[in-house]
């Protein structure tokens, strides 16, 4: 499926609430980024609980109609406040792998061999894992002593926690059950991301040849396919299927390698370059010009604007290749648990013009130099010795550099749990390299195109490396065993340690923080992510809503359910009833002022056949149960109706909850097939909605 975003899905919302007064929602943060604002409606009129079956309550307001559109920006929400005080201490995982310097991960470590940096500053460990959850001095999967509070894991780099759950009457405390820290982290999503772009057709029919055998061996597990060819394509979304897994590849193996073409393009630059004559001035007696002089000048500049034009496509390519891996990264953000990218690919140069300013340099400088007055002088070319300097002044500029590009790449993927595991078959020297493994050696000897593919070589492994060094995974250079790397990203998912802590930055804080973790271990080496920026509330649910949407992914400690009711035809469109189902005692409960409050977001968003999602919908859903109610209520399920307009085909309707008070996302997802049976005379059928979560 393709990852873009076409809306035209409107939504018919009815907002609910439960005995009594609403108060008003919670005061959103100013300053979070507009991508994760959402739209929605938080003034609904309050009524009394109307009972459905025996154990439901519906909690029914005033019809609100949202349209889905991305035409203009999304508004702020209204200013919101909550009645009881909640303290939201936010904890940042930071996933560390320990290995020796064979790469043999080193289990059995404490707290006490760790030390935690952010910005140069060490930092006190709020709680403190070990993966796996033995060791000598017993259960290490515990909390160590230093841990001061429950945690709630919400599946992103940052969790929150709330100690604001009051008492009720009677000593109930309704709260939802908080998931054990780790629950999430150990648990794997493998992304293969194929660059046709930037891979040649032979390096990957290796890798591809490597992973069917590895899958043969070792089947069940959960794979996504993602190429990059003109655009990005989830070609297969996340299977363990091995039958679905191995179609998909073929198919993969039949697209056209796009880095073929430059490749080509360079080859026949490079070789013209090499067999250019270097001419010097020499006139016929009696003539003014020398015609052969005058071809060599000819020549030289037709390969410098070759050179440009190269580079202005490498550089292309490349940024584009930059721009579809963090857009990719920021898809899989609300995937719990931590994500692999296995990155198939020859590399991607920070300076794609270096290689071949360097080679027009080598052959054309000293011949610039020593014909510069004839060249000056030339009536046929006049200005070329000014063009001649200004290829390598253009070329060798920050225009054509990557390295912000890179950086930010890097961010996106630790903003979002996202591990790059590189692999290259572009060589022949097999090794694996990680962030300590730094360096590569240059050959000068040899052809002119050799020593501009050892540059470009150099150029496209330093990035690789760069990847894998930020984001905590592993580089596998000049290798076509991409088995074997999988089995290292299985190992660092199962032996690794989490250290956890609360930023010395409070709220929303948009600046990456710099992490470095030292062992004290002798000879012992780590990898985790190096840098680390603050997520909101909105962002985290936005992202998660996303990801059920996209990927059918569900993370629900709420226990929330969707049931489809029956489907009305509205003209061209369809009206699909769902019910929105949670149980109240898995609501956070708080306690003030002679009543139980709860504070819920509800964030809405659809994915169409052709894979476009809405835009996303929010609102909110504060409650206050009065003191002689909450028994009455506890047992029961909070239900409210949704009602959307969409056409014929199927859709994927994903439910995003946030409950403020417990610091926990939920998502759940459900398929629908809207389907209009063929006229039949003798009787009118209804349309049916077929499938389910």
């Amino acid at each position: 499926m393709t990852l873009r975003v076409v809306p035209h899905i409107s939504f018919t919302l009815w907002l609910f609430m439960v005995m009594g007064t609403l108060p008003a929602a919670s005061q959103q943060a100013k300053d979070e980024p507009s991508r994760t604002d959402f739209e929605g409606a938080s003034n609904a009129s309050p009524i009394s609980g109307l009972t459905v079956g025996d154990n439901e309550i519906l909690l029914v307001g005033r019809e609100t109609t949202i349209d889905v559109t991305m035409d203009d920006e999304a508004p702020l929400d209204a200013p919101e406040t909550i009645t009881s005080e909640v303290i939201d201490v936010q904890v940042v995982n930071v996933e560390v792998v320990v290995t020796d310097s064979a790469g043999r991960p080193i289990d059995g470590l404490t707290e006490d061999d760790f030390t935690l940096y952010e910005d140069g500053i060490p930092i006190a460990l709020s709680n403190f894992y070990a993966f796996p959850e033995t060791s000598p001095e017993g259960a290490v999967g515990t909390s160590s002593p230093v841990e001061r509070s429950s945690l709630v894991e919400t599946g992103s780099l940052v969790e929150t926690e709330s100690q604001a759950i009051g008492q009720g009457p009677d000593g109930v405390s309704p709260s939802a059950a908080t998931p054990s820290p780790g629950s999430s982290t150990k648990r794997l999503h493998m992304v293969v991301f194929v660059d046709n772009l930037n891979t040649r057709p032979q390096n990957r029919k290796l890798l591809f040849e490597s992973l069917r055998e590895h899958l043969r061996e070792q089947p069940g597990q959960q794979i996504m396919l993602v190429a990059m060819n003109r655009r990005i394509e989830v070609v297969l979304p996340f299977t363990a299927d091995t039958d679905q897994i191995f179609e998909a590849l073929d198919r993969m193996e039949t697209q056209t390698s796009l880095h073929a073409l430059y490749d080509g393009a360079r080859r026949i630059y490079l070789s013209r370059l090499e067999r250019a004559s270097l001419r010097l001035f020499s006139p016929r007696q009696g003539a003014e010009n020398d015609p052969d002089f005058d071809d060599a000048i000819r020549v030289a500049l037709e390969l410098s604007e070759n050179a440009r034009a190269l580079a202005e496509e490498r550089y292309q390519k490349a940024e584009a290749t930059f721009e579809a891996l963090g857009g990719l990264c920021n898809s899989l953000g609300g995937i719990p648990g931590r994500k692999a990218l296995i990155y198939l690919s020859d590399g991607l140069p920070l300076r794609p013009a270096d290689p071949l300013v360097e080679a027009w340099n080598g052959k054309y400088l000293n011949w610039v130099l020593q014909s510069s007055e004839p060249i000056r002088n030339s009536s046929r070319f006049p200005g070329a010795v000014a063009k001649f300097d200004r290829l390598s002044t253009s070329l060798g500029s920050s225009r054509y550099d990557l390295q912000s590009e890179l950086n930010r790449l890097t961010i996106q993927a630790t903003d979002n749990r996202v591990a790059f595991y590189p692999i290259s078959n572009n060589g022949r020297i097999s090794d694996f390299i990680s962030a300590e493994h730094s360096g590569a050696a240059t050959n000068d000897s040899g052809s002119m195109r050799r020593n501009a593919q050892v540059l470009e070589n150099f150029t496209r492994d330093s990035t690789l490396m760069k990847m894998a060094e930020d984001t905590g995974g592993l580089a596998a250079l000049r290798n076509a065993n991409l088995g074997k790397l999988i089995d290292k990203v299985e190992r660092d998912f199962t032996h690794f340690y989490s250290l956890g802590y609360s930023p010395r930055q409070s709220g929303p804080d948009f600046r990456p923080r710099k992490l470095h973790v030292e062992v004290k271990v002798p000879g012992a080496r780590t990898r985790h992510f190096k840098a680390h920026r603050t997520k909101t509330w909105r962002q985290r649910l936005g992202e998660k809503t996303a990801a059920a949407a996209l990927f059918a992914v569900e993370e629900n400690p709420l226990e929330a359910r969707i049931a489809p009711g029956e489907l009305r035809s509205d003209g061209d469109t369809y009206k699909v009833p769902l019910m929105v189902k949670i149980p109240f005692q898995q609501i956070r409960l708080v306690h003030q002022d002679a009543h139980f409050n709860a504070q819920l977001t509800v964030l809405v968003q659809v994915r169409d056949e052709q894979d476009s999602l809405s835009r996303p919908r929010r609102f909110d859903l504060p409650i206050k149960i009065p003191d002689g109610r909450v028994l009455e209520v506890l047992p029961q399920v909070a239900a409210y109706p949704l009602e959307l307009t969409i056409p014929k085909g199927p859709h994927r309707i994903a439910i995003g909850i946030h409950d403020h008070l417990a610091g926990i996302d939920t998502t759940v997802q459900v398929n629908l097939v809207v389907e209009a049976p063929a006229p039949d005379a003798s009787r009118q059928v209804a349309p049916q909605i077929t499938g389910g979560s």
